[in-house]
């Protein structure tokens, strides 16, 4: 999307920043969603048993909120080499402060907390809570942080746009 036959092709073209959106929109669903109905289909098969409204929700929540931070970035940062830099940081931070290698009962206290403010500590909640796996965090609290998160990314967007 950043190589410079886009952007000079995206400038050359009468489009409006709602076009611009939308397109990316659909650019970002079509790539992303043959890996959420592959994840969907292999968690499935392989447990058998899966509530499969709770994985439903947290999935679409993680799309919702992937979809907005890049939204948000694209607009924020406009300059490809600064935003790979920043890119590595936000996917290290996922990585560390994010419980999908590790379980959030084995945690301390002031540790558990930071990683609480995550919200996609709360989506990899809901979708262990979807298998069956209790971290101690009720789904609809996570559900709840998940639609403030929403909430706050939303607002954001429509300042920043």
């Amino acid at each position: 999307m950043f190589e410079d036959d886009v952007i000079e092709l995206l400038a050359s073209l009468p489009l409006g920043m709602g076009e611009m959106l939308l397109a990316y929109i659909g650019t970002y669903t079509a790539l992303s969603m043959p890996v959420i109905i592959e994840f969907i289909i292999v968690i499935t098969l392989s447990l058998g048993r899966v509530d499969g409204v709770l994985l439903a929700s947290g999935l679409f929540t993680l799309w919702c909120i992937a979809l907005e931070i890049s939204i948000l970035l694209g607009l924020t940062i406009k300059n490809k080499l600064k935003l790979d830099p920043l890119l590595s940081l936000i996917l290290l931070a996922t990585v560390v402060f994010t419980p999908a290698f590790y379980s959030i009962n084995s945690l301390e206290n002031p540790f558990r907390a930071a990683v609480l403010v995550n919200p996609l500590t709360h989506v990899v909640l809901i979708i262990r809570a979807s298998m069956g796996i209790d971290e101690g965090v009720s789904p609809i609290t996570s559900l709840a942080c998940l639609g403030i998160a929403q909430i706050t990314l939303a607002i954001a967007l429509l300042f920043k746009m």
